[in-house]
C-alpha cells in the first residue's frame, strides 16, 4: 500500500487524451472507466486489489455480451481458468506478436 501515493502522483501527470474510444475494464471493481479521473483511480486501485478473474469473465459474459476472451502474453493460465468457469465462451491464448498477427489475419473473432 506504500506504493499507492507515488503511483497516484505519476498517474496524475499522465494526460489521457482524448478519452479512449472504448472504456477500460478493471477486475478490481468489475467496472468500466472512460474519464481520465476514473482511469487514474482504477489503475491505482488495480495495483493493490486481488485479481478477480472468474468474476471478470462472468461480468464480461453477463453484462457486456462478450462471447470471446483473448489472453495476450506468455502462458495460457487465464484461458484455462476461463474454460473451466465459462466453457460456453470462446477462449483464445495468443502468446506472442506472431500469434496476434496470425489471429488478426485469419479474421479471428469476427
Amino acid at each position: 500500500a506504500r506504493a499507492g501515493p507515488p503511483v497516484e502522483a505519476v498517474l496524475a501527470g499522465v494526460d489521457f487524451r482524448p478519452p479512449p474510444d472504448s472504456p477500460g475494464f478493471t477486475s478490481a471493481d468489475l467496472a468500466t472507466h472512460a474519464d481520465p479521473a476514473g482511469i487514474r483511480r482504477a489503475l491505482a486501485q488495480q495495483l493493490f486489489a486481488p485479481v478477480r478473474w472468474i468474476d471478470t469473465i462472468h461480468s464480461f459474459r453477463d453484462h457486456y455480451g462478450i462471447g470471446e476472451i483473448i489472453e495476450c502474453g506468455p502462458g495460457r493460465v487465464l484461458s484455462g481458468l476461463g474454460r473451466r468457469c465459462a466453457p460456453e465462451l470462446s477462449h483464445v491464448a495468443l502468446e506472442n506478436l506472431s500469434g496476434v498477427k496470425q489471429y488478426a489475419q485469419s479474421g479471428g473473432g469476427s
